[in-house]
């Protein structure tokens, strides 16, 4: 048995005592066997070793030291919702399968979620987890405006938009990092709404288009996140 592995899914730091999600307490209390003395701790900002602290009944994780075979530069994509809404379980299949670290759904002015789409993405996650046989599936979050995100645990991560619209932009090679973590956006087949590149600008996105090389929605976001993991060595 491999060791226990936690998603967080912001920055955080040693000394740091923080909650478990509602989904990591249900699949700890489904655990048939003690819990571990430590815990792996997968975050924004690395990879880190945890430990469980139980304080009036609840569980809670202690941030200790930076775990010594962390090497991972996190992807996080930003990824709006196409139409029809089960090319969704497109784009997190070929996350989780290339190892995507964290999702976000966009709730954009032109792209707006039904209300079965929960139910669709808890089914795509078992079933591709399953298929790639991996311990840490991409963790993805509740759907989200880009007015409703905690812009301040992006930082110090480069941020890269994906943009067809007259805005100033650089090639893709241009814009990755070899040595920090990604912020990946990308918008609906319309486009995305000038309030919305707006809201990129002001919290410091490079703007790319693939010049020649036009991707679907449901395509640009796992083929970006392949480049940048190969640039980094990951793959």
């Amino acid at each position: 048995m491999g060791e226990l592995t936690l998603n967080i899914r912001r920055k955080v730091q040693p000394g740091e005592l923080v909650d478990i999600s509602q989904k990591d307490r249900e699949n700890i209390s489904e655990l048939d066997f003690e819990l571990p003395d430590t815990v792996i701790v997968k975050s924004l900002s690395g990879t880190f070793i945890g430990q469980f602290r139980w304080e009036s009944g609840n569980v809670r994780l202690l941030i200790c030291d930076r775990s010594k075979d962390d090497t991972t530069l996190p992807i996080v994509l930003l990824q709006s919702i196409p139409e029809p809404q089960n090319r969704f379980s497109r784009i997190l299949e070929g996350c989780i399968e290339l190892g995507v670290e964290f999702l976000i759904p966009l709730d954009t002015y032109y792209d707006k979620p039904v209300n079965d789409l929960q139910k669709l993405i808890n089914a795509t996650i078992a079933d591709s987890s399953k298929q790639s046989m991996t311990d840490t599936p991409t963790d993805i979050s509740e759907i989200m405006s880009l007015d409703k995100i905690d812009w301040s645990q992006f930082n110090t991560t480069n941020k890269i938009c994906l943009s067809t619209e007259p805005v100033n932009t650089i090639r893709l090679s241009e814009a990755i990092s070899i040595d920090k973590p990604h912020l990946i956006a990308i918008g609906p087949p319309r486009g995305w709404h000038s309030s919305e590149i707006e809201y990129f600008k002001d919290h410091g996105f490079h703007f790319v288009n693939l010049r020649s090389n036009i991707l679907r929605t449901d395509t640009a976001g796992v083929v970006v996140s392949s480049i940048i993991k190969y640039i980094q060595g990951e793959l």
